[in-house]
């Protein structure tokens, strides 16, 4: 397990590196026609920022906190848009796709912040298993989702322009662990074992370099 774990992560590096672009904003997120926000009655989506603990305040589980806070959201309606193979809303893949970057990329953000700032991460069994318990079940739903989404571009014409979201998806992601990593080394044999459980090699195949 640790062997395939390992090759695992170091697919997730290597497309980090390959992909690696520069961190998006809020700004850069395009709605499709006709779509005001992504709000729908059952799964609301956050404002930015909101619910969230302040920057200056905030200690490593915290970020992770909200990471999955932003995140959950926008995989939720990824997955609405996407698990009726038959009938897939591509507008809506498009704009839940870009909200997954935009979320990821403020993360990226927040962590370089945070390994850049006088606070260190004091490395408490409590502290990394609240990371791990956080992080796990979020790349989980995501990678999850992404899958279905896979498969959607296999088939579909505008499967280019998905794989290229889907692919900053990805490095983003392996930008997130490197930084969490590059704070707390701890983290490396949890987060190994959290690679192992993603559908890794099915998201990174169709991914555009």
């Amino acid at each position: 397990m640790f062997a395939r774990s390992f090759t695992l992560l170091v697919s997730l590096f290597c497309a980090t590196a390959s992909l690696a672009s520069p961190v998006p904003s809020a700004a850069g997120l395009v709605l499709p026609t006709g779509l005001t926000s992504l709000a729908a009655p059952s799964l609301p989506f956050p404002t930015p920022g909101a619910g969230v603990v302040p920057r200056a305040q905030v200690t490593l589980p915290q970020l992770v906190q909200n990471l999955v806070t932003n995140v959950t959201p926008c995989i939720d309606h990824l997955k609405l848009a996407v698990e009726d193979q038959v009938n897939v809303d591509v507008e809506l893949v498009k704009t839940s796709l870009n909200s997954v970057v935009v979320v990821l990329g403020a993360t990226v953000s927040d962590l370089k912040a945070f390994l850049a700032g006088p606070i260190e991460y004091v490395e408490e069994t409590a502290s990394v298993q609240g990371i791990v318990g956080l992080l796990g079940p979020v790349l989980s739903a995501l990678f999850t989702v992404l899958v279905l989404v896979a498969k959607f571009i296999a088939t579909s014409p505008v499967g280019t322009t998905l794989a290229v979201l889907v692919g900053t998806i990805t490095s983003l992601v392996g930008q997130i662990v490197l930084l969490l990593l590059q704070i707390a080394p701890v983290l490396l044999a949890p987060i190994l074992s959290i690679v192992a459980g993603l559908p890794l090699k099915e998201v990174l195949a169709i991914v555009t370099v």
